[in-house]
């Protein structure tokens, strides 16, 4: 037997994916892609360009131009890069 039962009714869990909006954005090369969600600073950060490594402080750190492996960050490279090496021209 379960204490206070039927005292509360279930309450079933929206779903996430169809509240969220779909929106273009514009990427570092200049084209256009699809976001679905709103957009977070990494995503920012790629739609500009990135951010230069300068003196190879954010490699030394890990990161990279690589997805993250989050729901809703997949395949986000598509955006343009996270952080840019020093030497490359912008």
């Amino acid at each position: 037997m379960q204490a206070n039962a039927g005292l509360y009714p279930p309450v079933k869990a929206p779903d996430e994916t169809k509240l969220l909006t779909s929106q273009r954005l514009q990427t570092a090369s200049g084209g256009v892609a699809a976001k679905r969600g709103p957009v977070d600073l990494v995503t920012y950060l790629r739609t500009q360009g990135g951010v230069q490594d300068q003196g190879r402080e954010l490699s030394v750190m890990g990161v990279t131009n690589a997805s993250r492996d989050f729901d809703f960050a997949k395949g986000e490279q598509r955006f343009g890069p996270s952080s840019m090496n020093a030497a490359c021209p912008r």
